[in-house]
């Protein structure tokens, strides 16, 4: 009998200490369609602001490296500190191994790899004349159209299914001004566009965090941080009618306040409430 309590007692300890101290280790940061980022992912995140990377990972920091001139519209969320099996930092300051052949061009700490220097054209290469991997997309002959069962079609026509679990990149002359009839081929999944270059078809994002900014991320639609939509502005209302709404003149999608008076009737609306003698109720 006293075996029987001690096992009891025991069990009912080990249960207290997992609710105290719970293991986050695969805890999502972040989370796109795809892919679920912890806080110790040694590339790159894109993220919409500096205050979306370092709020929630305290030991990474965001550069721009790559955004171009004028108005940044996405920011590196990388590492503060590389991991020492990585400690190569890459073109966008992403932690890297110094065996990754893919990793030559604006390298800014080559000497921290033995096997690596900095060759004449300044590109971190190997000492013993390792080919450097060079990304070549193969571009297929041109199709009128995809069948039925693969509607689906990539900026280098190629043809998928609509429930091909990665990232499609669109032509940009294949999507604009045809965005609602492709959503409407492929209904469960988000086509996101952007300034320049290819729109990108992504698969949904789970069901508690269906909000797809941007850069590809999922985000509930009761995140306290503004969430980038830029050119996506249809999205807040599409996945977060009555919670979130964007104000007049921006592309920030909100979390709707607890006091809707100060809203407008178009943001009224958006929050799923009535807009009645000049209020918000």
């Amino acid at each position: 009998m006293r075996l029987i309590i001690t096992t009891i007692l025991i069990t009912f300890l080990v249960c207290l200490f997992f609710i105290v101290f719970p293991d986050n280790t695969n805890i999502c940061a972040y989370r796109s369609p795809l892919k679920c980022y912890q806080c110790d992912y040694p590339g790159v995140i894109l993220v919409g602001s500096p205050e979306h990377c370092t709020s929630v990972c305290s030991n990474r920091e965001t550069n721009t490296i790559g955004s171009g001139t004028g108005i940044n519209y996405v920011y590196n969320c990388v590492l503060k500190t590389c991991p020492s099996d990585k400690p190569l930092r890459g073109m966008f300051n992403e932690c890297v191994s110094c065996d990754d052949a893919s990793q030559f061009v604006g390298v800014s700490n080559c000497e921290v790899c033995l096997n690596r220097y900095v060759d004449k054209q300044g590109y971190c290469v190997f000492k013993d004349n390792r080919v450097l991997k060079y990304e070549v997309s193969e571009r297929m002959h041109p199709q009128q159209s995809c069948p039925p069962e693969k509607p689906l079609q990539s900026w280098n026509y190629q043809c998928f299914s609509c429930d091909v679990q990665r990232e499609v990149a669109i032509s940009s002359d294949y999507y604009w001004g045809r965005a609602e009839e492709l959503s409407a081929i492929c209904p469960q999944r988000v086509i996101i566009a952007g300034p320049g270059g290819s729109p990108s078809s992504y698969p949904s994002c789970p069901k508690d965090t269906p909000l797809l900014d941007q850069n590809g991320l999922c985000y509930s639609c009761y995140e306290n941080l503004d969430i980038d939509l830029r050119y996506n502005e249809n999205l807040c209302s599409r996945f977060c009618s009555g919670k979130r709404y964007i104000p007049e003149h921006s592309y920030n999608c909100k979390l709707c306040p607890k006091d809707r008076k100060k809203l407008n009737s178009r943001e009224c609306k958006e929050c799923g409430g009535e807009f009645i003698e000049g209020l918000c109720r």
